[in-house]
């Protein structure tokens, strides 16, 4: 089985999200991408990252999750909806020398199509960490739901 990594930019980078979904907090080191812009998504504790197409930052930093593995990949793509698409992308990770060295990952990008409005820079600790209660709750119900569907599917 392949090992993947995925760079992280909004709620996926609260370890305790990641315990609710993936049941461990994966290896991860501090990343860069350059060319996206990250999004506060109106209403909402998760943001949206996109390519650049103003004069807001072009460089979004924050983890890139190692080693994981396609049924945690399967989790992702469910989690993440049809509100954003898997990409592969470039990303520059900091090294414990605190160098950069250019890496390949996933990354989920916001889909222009969602039924959301975007507005202005998107902050872990003023859109995040206050809905964190309720966004962990809802994790919790999404990851019950996922795999009651996943165990009647293979029962079929």
């Amino acid at each position: 089985m392949a090992l993947s990594k995925v760079f992280v930019y909004g709620s996926l980078m609260c370890p305790d999200v990641l315990k609710v979904l993936l049941e461990r907090v994966p290896f991860y080191s501090k990343a860069y991408v350059k060319g996206f812009q990250r999004l506060c998504v109106k209403n909402e504790s998760f943001p949206a990252c996109r390519p650049k197409v103003d004069e807001v930052s072009s460089t979004v930093e924050v983890f890139l999750l190692q080693e994981i593995n396609e049924k945690e990949l399967e989790i992702f793509d469910a989690f993440e909806d049809k509100e954003y698409t898997r990409q592969v992308v470039e990303v520059n990770v900091t090294t414990q020398n605190a160098e950069t060295k250019a890496d390949i990952a996933y990354m989920y990008v916001w889909n222009e199509e969602a039924k959301y409005t975007l507005e202005g820079p998107w902050s872990f600790e003023q859109h995040y960490l206050p809905k964190k209660k309720e966004f962990l709750k809802m994790c919790q119900e999404f990851i019950n739901e996922y795999k009651a569907f996943t165990l009647y599917e293979t029962e079929k």
